[in-house]
């Protein structure tokens, strides 16, 4: 890996090679670019289920170049979607990894969780888990399951 020569984004890159490794991990496999769209895909899915403050607590606790992702192409509004459904966000995605990195989308999100439980305060991702439907919420493993810590 080259070095930028600037700290601030050395660190940014290292960070987010980080939680990409890190969902290497979770996910059994050695394909930096998949995990990659597969976090892009479950972290923009959550930021549409989530309400502007839940977005904003949960941005400041993601490395920038992964913050950078969270809101690529976001549409701010007042409200998360009104479908919030286990269903609608494995759907989402589905569609988000098809093309690229097709995963079952369970497997996706679940490992997603984890790789935040390994990175972003408890009280946070209690916080998290507690906004989502039940059905979406099992998803999710309790914030004492992180990934390698």
């Amino acid at each position: 890996m080259t070095s930028a020569g600037i700290d601030t984004i050395d660190h940014a890159v290292h960070q987010a090679n980080v939680w990409i490794r890190d969902l290497d991990e979770v996910l059994e496999w050695q394909d930096r670019a998949k995990s990659f769209r597969v976090l892009r895909a479950v972290l923009q899915t959550l930021r549409d289920w989530l309400t502007i403050n839940e977005i904003a607590h949960l941005s400041a606790q993601l490395p920038t170049m992964i913050r950078g992702t969270f809101f690529d192409q976001w549409r701010p509004s007042p409200a998360p979607l009104k479908d919030r459904s286990r269903e609608a966000f494995l759907e989402r995605v589905a569609e988000a990894t098809r093309a690229g990195a097709p995963i079952d989308p369970t497997v996706a999100a679940r490992a997603v969780f984890r790789v935040l439980n390994g990175h972003v305060t408890v009280g946070q991702i209690e916080d998290l888990r507690d906004s989502l439907p039940k059905d979406l919420r099992a998803l999710w493993p309790e914030p004492a399951e992180p990934v390698g810590r």
